[in-house]
């Protein structure tokens, strides 16, 4: 790794830079990249390293577009993948608004010319960095695990504590997912939903994805079942060091009234306290009040982050507006 310049990381570094550092989330790890890589082989996941003045290693996942012409200028990535965080990670500390600066003055020389980040709620872009960028303002909501009653669900609004016990009285359980066929099981329930809310069944996200997904380490499904063993709710979580995040879930809709999902988030909370995490994020609402209103029922506060692009200078006019050209999931 040479500092003050971009080079290429070698598997090995790019794990260990990630599994240090205090901002990455779960999607900034190779094995989540590859997955999304292997789901859109138009990409492959590669990711960029940059050592700072002091040492320090920085290095920025992506998914990178594939074609001998995407090269240079005109060589494009996205990190990561729509509608999921990435951006630049350090394995010592949280970026300081002087390694921005370092790290914006590398970009100007990196062997791609354009990269769209999604931005990372853990990793504050610094004022006079949005000044050297495209950018757009994100909203997540999150807890702050520290600050949580004990148990969590006694600091929760009266609605959800009492639709949490709502559950309980009910008789649903939750357990991580463990055996082969209940993947199965949870892309069913995740078909019915996209077609509940009104879009074609083929929309959904395919089970050849979801099965590859579990299989990394830090994703994991967890599945709410009803008194009769039927699968009731479930969700994609991705632990990180300091952050846990909610990235697509399902439930069956005719057993939405024992509020399965409710018990499934206290227990997750609670599971991302006990493994030391700082933060549970909810994951942004796509502008769905009702999705809001159910993160903020369990007391989440919105928390912004900066949406970012970085373009060659010979591109500053050339592809402004146009998207990366991944498919973003459904939940």
């Amino acid at each position: 790794m040479v500092r003050g310049a971009w080079s290429w990381l070698e598997p090995s570094e790019w794990d260990r830079i990630v599994a240090a550092s205090p901002a990455a989330t779960g999607f900034h790890g190779r094995g989540w990249l590859e997955a999304m890589a292997a789901w859109q082989p138009r990409f492959e996941a590669r990711a960029l390293g940059l050592a700072l003045a002091d040492g320090a290693r920085v290095a920025l996942p992506m998914l990178v577009r594939r074609g001998a012409l995407r090269r240079g200028p005109f060589g494009r990535g996205v990190s990561s993948h729509p509608s999921t965080y990435g951006g630049p990670v350090c394995a010592e500390r949280l970026l300081t608004a002087v390694d921005w600066s370092a790290v914006l003055e590398a970009l100007a020389r990196a062997p791609l010319g354009r990269i769209d980040c999604f931005g990372n709620p853990l990793q504050p872009l610094p004022p006079e960095a949005e000044s050297r960028l495209g950018v757009r303002e994100g909203e997540t909501h999150v807890i702050e695990l520290d600050s949580l009653a004990i148990p969590a669900r006694e600091g929760y609004p009266p609605a959800c504590r009492r639709a949490v016990r709502k559950a309980e009285r009910e008789g649903v359980t939750l357990a991580r997912a463990s055996e082969p066929g209940e993947v199965g099981e949870y892309h069913a329930i995740h078909r019915e939903s996209v077609e509940r809310w009104g879009q074609a069944a083929e929309q959904a996200l395919p089970l050849g994805v979801l099965e590859r997904l579990v299989r990394v380490a830090g994703v994991e499904l967890w599945c709410a079942r009803g008194p009769d063993r039927r699968l009731a709710a479930g969700g994609l979580f991705l632990f990180a060091r300091a952050h846990v995040v909610y990235w697509h879930g399902a439930m069956r809709g005719e057993l939405a009234g024992l509020r399965p999902a409710n018990l499934m988030h206290d227990a997750l909370i609670e599971e991302a306290r006990r493994r030391g995490a700082r933060l549970y994020d909810f994951n942004p609402s796509a502008g769905l009040e009702g999705v809001r209103g159910f993160k903020e029922s369990f007391g989440a506060r919105p928390l912004r982050f900066a949406i970012w692009r970085h373009r060659h200078p010979w591109l500053g006019i050339l592809g402004r507006g146009r998207r990366c050209g991944l498919t973003a999931p459904r939940r």
